[in-house]
């Protein structure tokens, strides 16, 4: 979000929620927050399905805590109060998320400029879109998920989380013959939080920044008891990097199927890195990114975010 809303080269049209890291009532609570923390007016923010297609619902508070968005327990006290007592004016857009995609796809398409979607969850509000409004493929200048995986899961041994939460959802989407770009975890775990990035963040001291450190150190924390990895690694914006400069990444077009009915890795991205398939190359798959040009980028919208944010961190010991 924070990228999407400060990069100069994109226009942040509107955020749609599903339920994933927690249910979809906290993940637009916490859309809406971070968009108040980053000091970034105007976006609608509007709730999305609370199910899955076909399949019962999973959130995941082992990796993100209870809220979706915790902080780390022994984060300092001024900071928890202050975060989690945030109570911003906006509220969700009234309507149907689906309604309101293809409002404002539409609507751009009709002053002449296709949409371009970055899909950092599951894939039920794209899919039902497509379902309802076939007509929109021709308005949508390309999707960029993350998500999936060449290799190795995270959730099951051949399966991504953002996939396995709908993965009928996500074959409709991939069957869709629309231009579609895939971030897998093979690329977004190459693009992590380290010390350096952090000492990186820190040197600017607001209670922004000092937030977005601290949401860190919570996922480096449990990143770390769940995988075992040394430093987080920061999916969803990497997605959104990937949409707005294609340029710094290695990628390959290739056929990609997702697999609905196998009992040992429901929603696994079977990718046909050797082309033996006759089908059409339906996917461009991510495998490499500058990760150098992604923390510049990242860094600088953040700079931005922390420069506009009304977030405050009272004295301690003030009521």
């Amino acid at each position: 979000i924070i990228m999407a809303g400060y990069d100069p080269n994109v226009e942040l049209l509107g955020i749609s929620t599903v339920a994933g890291n927690q249910t979809v009532e906290k993940t637009t609570k916490n859309a809406i927050k971070t968009l108040y923390l980053a000091g970034i007016k105007g976006v609608p923010v509007f709730c999305g399905q609370s199910v899955p297609m076909l399949r019962r619902s999973l959130v995941c508070p082992e990796i993100h805590g209870t809220t979706g968005l915790n902080l780390p327990e022994d984060s300092n006290e001024e900071l928890q109060q202050a975060y989690y007592n945030i109570s911003p004016d906006q509220k969700p857009g009234e309507g149907k998320a689906v309604l309101k995609m293809f409002e404002t796809i539409s609507n751009s398409f009709k002053k002449g400029t296709k949409v371009s979607v970055a899909s950092t969850g599951c894939l039920t509000n794209l899919a039902l879109l497509l379902i309802l409004f076939p007509e929109v493929k021709e308005m949508i200048e390309e999707i960029v998920i993350m998500g999936g995986c060449i290799g190795v899961g995270n959730i099951n041994p051949g399966a991504e989380f953002n996939i396995l939460l709908d993965p009928e959802a996500a074959k409709i989407v991939f069957d869709a013959q629309l231009p579609l770009v895939m971030v897998p975890l093979e690329c977004t775990h190459t693009v992590c939080f380290t010390p350096l990035i952090r000492e990186t963040v820190e040197k600017t001291k607001t209670p922004f920044m000092e937030t977005m450190s601290e949401l860190m150190r919570f996922f480096a924390d449990t990143y770390k008891n769940v995988f075992g990895f040394d430093y987080p690694p920061v999916h969803d914006p990497v997605a959104v990097f990937r949409l707005i400069y294609p340029q710094f990444f290695t990628e390959e077009k290739m056929r990609v199927e997702i697999d609905t009915t196998s009992s040992l890795s429901p929603g696994r991205t079977v990718c046909d890195i050797f082309h033996m398939s006759d089908e059409p190359k339906n996917v461009t798959v991510t495998k490499a990114v500058e990760v150098e040009e992604f923390w510049k980028v990242m860094v600088a919208c953040m700079e931005k975010a922390s420069a506009a944010s009304p977030f405050k961190i009272p004295p301690k010991g003030s009521n």
